[in-house]
């Protein structure tokens, strides 16, 4: 600290406006909570996304998960919204895979809000690149992000291995499966 000449450093007020916190987002924007609700600014004070939001995440450049009440929508850094709220839940994998949860069931939309997957899942995670891992009434199956599915929902469990190969376990028997749903190695 002796080194510092405390009398070069200038501090100047960007806006006249005072939040409850104000978190680092990016060299354009900064997350603000004013009363509870979340909004963005730039660094020159302006209101980008007023402080109307009960949640805000920023999830890409451009793109930022929004709770509205007690549910979930996107938004773009202008405030606009891409995707309605009308989600329970919303969760981004990489590969622009939106996971949406409604009434507790869990589904796939695109980046447009078009569902790619429905929500009657029980659970929903992410196998690769292009294989999405499903759950329904215990039993577990993969559709790509398509939406088209890959292996029926009849398996005890699956689990990636290779970039196109699958470990199948069904009735305690177990196959290793290629994402075209066909049985390369049945093992027992």
């Amino acid at each position: 600290m002796d080194n510092l000449n405390q009398e070069n450093i200038k501090f100047s007020k960007v806006t006249s406006i005072e939040y409850d916190y104000i978190n680092y987002i990016s060299k354009d924007l900064i997350k603000v909570e004013s009363n509870g609700k979340y909004g963005l600014i730039n660094y020159q004070g302006e209101i980008i996304i007023s402080c109307e939001y009960d949640c805000l995440q920023i999830i890409k450049k451009d793109l930022i998960i929004a709770k509205l009440g007690e549910k979930y929508g996107l938004i773009n850094t202008q405030g606009e919204i891409v995707i309605p709220f009308k989600y329970d839940d919303i969760y981004i994998l990489p590969e622009n895979v939106i996971i949406i949860e409604l009434d507790e069931k869990y589904g796939v939309i695109n980046m447009k809000g078009k569902i790619v997957i429905p929500c009657i899942y029980d659970n929903i995670y992410k196998i690769s690149k292009n294989l999405i891992g499903v759950e329904l009434n215990g039993k577990y199956g993969a559709i790509n992000i398509q939406g088209e599915i890959v292996i029926p929902c009849e398996c005890d469990w699956i689990n990636m291995i290779s970039e196109d190969l699958l470990v199948v376990e069904l009735d305690e028997k177990y196959s290793i499966v290629n994402i075209q749903d066909k049985v390369v190695i049945p093992l027992e």
